[in-house]
């Protein structure tokens, strides 16, 4: 149930220490998980094709720090998915994107290297971003711009693995962007948006 990882996550944080506004969410996230209880995540697909959404948003933590998300798709089904806090305070949206960016990236090389370990053939994975800044440093480095300078070198390994063609880097606009839902709370017509994007359906749609 990746539409359940945010919330999730963001629960067990206070786990120690709950408050009465952490049972409160408690309590809507069962209903939630009541209401939704014959969902199912459809595994089907038409191709080994391994594309990943990978998304940010920043500072959205008391500590200030940012949240991440990420999903693997093989030809358009979910294998992977993950939502966490940023374990360090980024100055920017989009250095939080960039660090999200070459975080995940790992995992999505690591999918492609087993599916070819396992004897399948697949793509050069595609990595979808919705932050075109992130994706011109990850393509082409920093620069002298005192926005960029400061960051740390170790997120740079990205752009090795672009100039090798371990990866392709390519554009999603945010209404597009599957991770979206696994970075901050989205409400309404959005959040159900972001649900039929994961293929969870009720379990009677199936066949």
């Amino acid at each position: 149930r990746p539409d359940l990882l945010l919330a999730v996550n963001k629960l067990c944080r206070h786990a120690n220490i709950p408050t009465v506004r952490d049972w409160k969410a408690l309590q809507r996230l069962l209903r939630y998980v009541s209401k939704t209880r014959n969902y199912i995540l459809m595994l089907s697909s038409t191709s080994l094709d391994v594309e990943a959404y990978i998304d940010a948003s920043f500072a959205t933590n008391a500590d200030r720090k940012s949240t991440t998300g990420a999903v693997v798709m093989v030809g358009g089904a979910i294998v992977w998915a993950k939502s966490g806090k940023q374990s360090i305070i980024t100055k920017s949206s989009f250095e939080a994107e960039l660090v999200a960016l070459s975080d995940m990236s790992s995992m999505v090389l690591w999918i492609s290297l087993f599916m070819k370990d396992l004897g399948f053939t697949a793509n050069v994975p595609i990595v979808y971003q919705d932050n075109q800044s992130a994706m011109q440093v990850a393509e082409n480095g920093l620069t002298n711009n005192p926005s960029t300078k400061h960051i740390d070198i170790r997120y740079l390994w990205i752009k090795e693995v672009l100039q090798q063609g371990k990866l392709v880097l390519k554009y999603k606009k945010t209404d597009e962007m599957v991770a979206d839902g696994l970075t901050k709370p989205l409400v309404g017509e959005s959040f159900y948006k972001f649900v039929d994007s994961l293929n969870l359906v009720a379990a009677a749609q199936r066949g």
